[in-house]
């Protein structure tokens, strides 16, 4: 739940990315997309994206953070879940 609260707030208000990305979300986002259930992966995939999306920097950041490992592979198992 919590993730897809992070989620809308970073979509519908575009002050509130640089906020969470301060407040350090990025870290605990990516540990929901390498081992939270479904539905929580899916809205930290989503958020990390929005946040990606603001500012070079954050994207950047969230390289070296190690984030496109767990989402590609994220990817691949929404695509072929066997």
């Amino acid at each position: 739940m919590q993730a897809h609260l992070m989620d809308i707030v970073a979509l519908h208000q575009e002050v509130n990315v640089p906020a969470l990305v301060s407040s350090g979300a990025v870290k605990p986002l990516l540990e929901l997309v390498i081992s939270g259930n479904d539905g929580s992966q899916i809205h930290a995939a989503s958020t990390l994206a929005t946040i990606a999306s603001a500012k070079t920097e954050y994207q950047d950041m969230m390289v070296a953070e190690g984030v496109i490992g767990p989402l590609v592979k994220l990817l691949f198992k929404k695509i072929n879940p066997l």
